[in-house]
């Protein structure tokens, strides 16, 4: 445990020195105890002493004494391997590796990668530079002077100011924008610094340059791609961030800046990731769920503290329906202190047999059987989960009501001519400023509608229809808080439009929502007056987009959005019985979204044109899956449907499949934005591997990432539960 984490304070008898980390107030009475020989104070003392002399002499190591050698050829960049993914035993050499969360992989570890050096670094640091603190030796500070110069100065042994290369899977990519948080403890660093030179022990030269490393490094963090995926990122990644950014935010005096983040962490933070009873459950969705919602609550106290330096209270902060740190606090308190069980996964507490039997050569029972031990562990967490829906946030921007769903244009940014004037166009790069709280609202919605559905087909347990029914109700049925059946002001754009037609696209997720209504429909804890309630919300909101004139000119869109608007239409006329709408799709699908939209190789020009054509590629064949699987019968199966020249399902996964497997041999632009993110668990994959039983697809999909924390990936993966449309045999 680093000293840091200690009471915090003086150097050299100064009064004051305005720390980031801690209080400088408490560290110099715990000072004092230590000189009046306090008993419990002094044998920390001797600890530290003792740690801090073996460490002098330790040998220094930066990251340029690694054995391997980053992408970019250049021993300054930081490197680190993934920890929880494995060489595929099924393949010759390992690659692509897969992942089996939780489980470490030895080879992460090691003089091979930086990680190891760094929690080095971190820790002598701290130790040194406390033990300088207390005892004013200048030993230890000018150790810990040679160890920062190594690290943030000297060109011979120097880091980059970035993490491009942290975190990275062999065979899948480079690096990846988690292992951001691997320099989350940076605290550990940025107190000795502060105390040190406060005291004198850091020459002037020195401190300046450590302060131009971290400038370079915020800047990093801040427009990198990694790094804004990162801020992203809505659970203890995302958190973490905001950790690190705060603090070399105050650490470089940048008070405004940090003030507007941790004011910001009350709605991006605490309403998105905690529930109003205190769960946190992105975190409970983990096979270690314990110490990653403890990983996570240390987080938002740090950040707590860090705004108490700019005035902001996020220890007294609560939303209106209850989510707080202090909840969360609560929630986690009787686990620790043990006087609870702790109910949810915990490898190496109570993880028991969950690995699922996947041998079954069937791909449906497969399926069923991947599937089982994720849902069943999100379904427990779900249960608890209180519905939000479009009326728990407004924004000021909306021109509807509290019960309009609102989004607006994602490549939409203000004109740097005109800041003030209408915004302008940049394609594939989303605008951090966007309002997107009714949109992770639909798919936190989608999330839990799909998982408690799924978990009620695998066990039958009536608990999981009442929930789903419960937020059911209040999105679609109680006047209170349920959402119009409409959509007039999807994707605005500020200064330009106050609604469009491509903001249909948001509902997309609603899709299997209405498959999970369906379902539902067969338990009688359903009641048949609810099922009337919902089932009219849909039937009037597929009204609206078929003759609305936005819905009227997103349902021949010719790309993405058409085959989006055919989609979630074809999910909604599936529910209320319109046959006439699923009559319409399937020609559409034949003789627009092969005849005009795919190519012959099987790819859509339209989508390949994009500044992201992977992830768009992606996207519409996912939508074309998702259409098939919904509108098919036996006796016009558009999965074996085919043009005369054999466009078809079959050339469409032909041309992506290749690239989901290998995307490095992608012959196309990479993408602006989210190159790293993608693929995860595409469900174009799972359907084609049943309709056309390649057991490749299957061992192709399962792998991959199952629940995306990214939200740009979410929004762009609306189909995320196949126990909803796969059939067990």
């Amino acid at each position: 445990m680093y000293l840091a984490c200690l009471p915090v304070a003086a150097v050299n008898g100064k009064s004051d020195v305005d720390l980031v980390f801690g209080d400088y107030q408490e560290l110099l009475q715990h000072k004092a105890a230590m000189q009046d020989k306090d008993p419990n104070a002094l044998a920390e003392y001797r600890d530290l002493i003792m740690r801090a002399d073996r460490t002098l002499e330790q040998k220094i190591v930066s990251v340029v004494q690694k054995r391997t050698t980053p992408p970019s050829g250049d021993k300054h960049d930081y490197q680190s391997q993934a920890p929880y993914w494995w060489p595929d035993p099924e393949k010759p050499n390992g690659l692509p590796y897969i992942w089996r969360d939780g489980r470490v992989n030895p080879e992460a570890r090691g003089d091979f990668m930086d990680e190891e050096a760094k929690d080095r670094f971190f820790s002598t640091v701290n130790r040194l530079g406390m033990a300088a603190f207390y005892t004013e030796d200048p030993r230890y500070a000018q150790r810990v002077v040679t160890w920062l110069e190594a690290w943030f100065i000297d060109p011979q042994t120097c880091m980059n100011p970035n993490l491009q290369y942290a975190q990275f899977v062999p065979g899948r990519n480079q690096g990846r924008c988690i292992g951001i948080i691997e320099w989350s403890g940076v605290g550990n660093l940025i107190t000795p610094i502060q105390l040190l030179h406060a005291g004198g022990f850091i020459p002037e030269p020195t401190y300046l340059g450590i302060r131009k490393w971290f400038e370079d490094y915020l800047q990093w963090l801040l427009t990198s791609e990694n790094g804004r995926q990162e801020g992203t990122r809505l659970n203890n990644h995302g958190t973490w961030y905001d950790v690190q950014v705060a603090g070399i935010l105050l650490f470089l005096d940048k008070k405004d800046e940090a003030r507007k983040l941790l004011e910001a962490v009350k709605t991006k933070r605490i309403a998105c990731q905690i529930e109003p009873d205190g769960r946190q459950p992105r975190e409970l969705a983990r096979t270690k769920s314990l110490s990653y919602s403890k990983m996570n609550l240390s987080a938002f106290i740090k950040l707590a503290d860090l705004g108490k330096k700019v005035g902001v209270d996020l220890w007294g902060y609560e939303t209106e329906d209850g989510r707080s740190i202090r909840k969360a606090q609560a929630f986690l308190e009787p686990y620790l202190s043990k006087k609870k069980k702790w109910p949810y996964r915990q490898l190496g507490l109570n993880e028991g047999t969950e690995e699922p039997d996947v041998t079954n050569d069937d791909p449906s029972q497969r399926i069923w059987a991947i599937e089982r031990p994720r849902i069943l562990r999100k379904a427990t967490a779900y249960l608890q989960a209180e519905p939000r829906t479009v009326t728990a946030e407004r924004c000021e921007r909306s021109q509807g009501t509290p019960h309009d769903f609102y989004s607006e244009g994602d490549y939409w940014w203000p004109d740097p001519k005109n800041p003030d004037g209408p915004f302008i166009r940049r394609d594939g790069e989303t605008y951090p400023g966007l309002f997107v709280a009714h949109r992770q609202a639909m798919v936190r919605l989608s999330d839990i509608i799909g998982t408690l559905v799924s978990a009620y087909r695998l066990t039958n347990d009536s608990r999981y229809v009442t929930q789903a029914v419960t937020h059911l109700k209040a999105w679609f049925v109680d006047p209170e808080t349920r959402m119009n059946p409409s959509l007039l002001y999807g994707q605005a754009i500020m200064g330009r439009s106050t609604g469009r037609s491509i903001g249909i696209i948001d509902t997309l997720h609603l899709s299997e929502v209405a498959r999970g209504v369906k379902i539902l429909s067969l338990s009688p804890v359903f009641t048949p007056e609810d099922q009337a309630a919902v089932k009219l919300w849909f039937r009037d909101y597929l009204t609206w987009i078929n003759t609305h004139p936005y819905g009227l000119k997103e349902k021949v869109h010719p790309n993405n959005h058409g085959v989006c608007w055919s989609m979630q239409a074809a999910a909604f006329a599936d529910l209320v019985g319109d046959e006439e709408i699923l009559a319409w799709v399937r020609h559409q699908f034949k003789t627009v979204y092969l005849a005009e939209m795919m190519d012959a190789n099987g790819g859509f020009p339209a989508e390949l044109g994009r500044t992201k054509p992977y992830g768009y590629s992606l996207f519409v064949i996912d939508a074309m899956a998702g259409v098939a699987q919904i509108v098919s019968t036996p006796q016009d199966d558009l999965w074996s449907y085919a043009l005369p020249d054999g466009r078809g399902m079959r050339l469409g996964m032909d041309f992506i499949v290749p690239y989901i497997r290998d995307k490095s041999t992608w012959p196309y632009g990479h993408d602006v934005l989210y190159w790293d993110e993608w693929p995860v668990r595409q469900p174009c994959l799972v359907f084609a591997g049943v309709a056309f039983d390649r057991k490749d697809y299957l061992d192709l999909w399962e792998p991959l990432e199952a629940d995306p924390e990214t939200f740009e990936v979410l929004r762009n993966l609306p189909l995320r539960h196949p126990l909803l449309w796969i059939e067990p045999k």
